[in-house]
Order: structure tokens, then sequence, then C-alpha cells
């Protein structure tokens, strides 16, 4: 079990058109892609209600991967925006473990999302504490 407290997210509020923190369920992960892997971590939004995993294309190019060659696929966003995005195996790395995976890169992408398949099956379960803003993993 790891547990991980959320992040804050800087947003303006359209009601009150003040600026306000948000508290997200981000984790840091890296991508690999054969013997290439990630300089960087990044932060990753953790959705129940995204079906895949779903990351910017530039994320691709840093692993030397052709994000292109995966399987393309049309997709919408909750707000019913529809945007094309390609499917390709690679390499997470998150808390010192490593699982083989689907992230769908795509260039209208903006935050990296994980999602029910390819990161929430890893798990017996994810638990999400609102009120205490933090997550655990359970395997």
């Amino acid at each position: 079990m790891a547990k991980f407290d959320f992040e804050p997210d800087l947003h303006l509020n359209p009601e009150t058109n003040n600026w306000e923190y948000a508290y997200r369920p981000y984790l840091f992960v890296k991508l690999g892609y054969r013997h290439r892997l990630s300089e960087n971590s990044i932060r990753a939004l953790i959705d129940s209600g995204s079906d895949h995993n779903i990351f910017p294309a530039e994320l691709a190019s840093e692993i030397g991967l052709d994000y292109k060659k995966g399987v393309k696929r049309k997709t919408t966003a909750v707000n019913e925006y529809a945007f094309i995005v390609y499917g390709n195996r690679v390499k997470m790395e998150y808390e010192g473990k490593v699982v083989e995976t689907v992230i769908y890169f795509g260039e209208n992408v903006k935050i990296p999302v994980l999602g029910r398949n390819g990161f929430f099956n890893y798990f017996k379960k994810v638990n999400f504490d609102v009120k205490n803003k933090n997550f655990e993993l359970i395997e």
C-alpha cells in the first residue's frame, strides 16, 4: 500500500473570477520505450473517469517513440470534445515499480491522465480520500 497527498492546482474560478487552489490526485511517473527512460518525472492526474491512459504527444518524443505508429483511435473527453490519439505499449515507472502498459498519445492532450485500463487495473484498490486530500494505491 502506498499513500499520497493530493497536489494543489491553481485555477481561475469562473463563478468568482478569483484564483483558487483545487487539490487533485497526481502521481509522478516516468515513461520508457526500448532502452530509453524519460529524464524527468511526469506529473499525471489519476482519473477514475478516464477509460485509458492519455498523455500529450510531446512526451512520446522524449523517449524516442514515434507515437503515430501506434493504434489510432478517436476518443472523447467529458466535455464531449473528440480528438485522435495513438495507443502505444510503453514502460511506466512509479514509486520504483515498472509496469508495461498502453498509453494513448495525442496532439491536443494537455494533461497526462492515468485511467482505469492501463493503470487502475494494476491495483486491487485505488482509494480517494477527498476530505483528507490523499489517495492510496493498494496492490
